[in-house]
């Protein structure tokens, strides 16, 4: 597979009320926004929009590269390590401006990814929305259990 990326848009902004209590941000706390349209072999397959607290990550746009996996990012210029990951995920319809984005038609089905990324001290570096074309996702999970004694 060749992964590919197109910035679309990115700012420095006073996120929602949802997005400061994901990232424990105090009341005008700012964030970093970027969207960003990721393709599969050149095929449109998901919008990716992501915030990052601004008080602990400035400048972060001065290292960003479109395409890069922001935990690693995160992990080189900052020195922070990705410990857990929250995901839920939930089925959706696309309404026009995100089908035009992901080259369907409106109405098409899709994934809505919400992830919220902690560091090694429980503290959340990273929350990100992610909406993916439904005939272009799967999933894996491997429920591995330990035994009890």
């Amino acid at each position: 597979m060749d992964p590919s990326a197109q910035l679309l848009g990115y700012d420095t902004i006073t996120p929602s009320l949802l997005v400061r209590k994901v990232l424990n941000l105090p009341e005008k706390g700012q964030a970093y926004w970027l969207r960003r349209l990721l393709r599969v072999n050149g095929q449109h397959s998901v919008i990716d929009t992501s915030y990052l607290p601004f008080a602990r990550f400035t400048g972060v746009f001065d290292h960003f590269i479109e395409y890069e996996d922001l935990h690693k990012l995160l992990s080189q210029y900052y020195g922070v390590k990705i410990n857990k990951v929250d995901e839920s995920f939930e089925p959706v319809i696309l309404e026009r401006d995100e089908a035009n984005l992901l080259d369907v038609n409106e109405g098409f089905a899709a994934l809505w990814v919400e992830s919220v990324a902690f560091d090694m001290a429980g503290n959340p570096v990273l929350y990100t929305t992610s909406l993916l074309r439904g005939d272009r996702c799967r999933f894996y999970i491997d429920l591995t259990y330990s035994q009890y004694s």
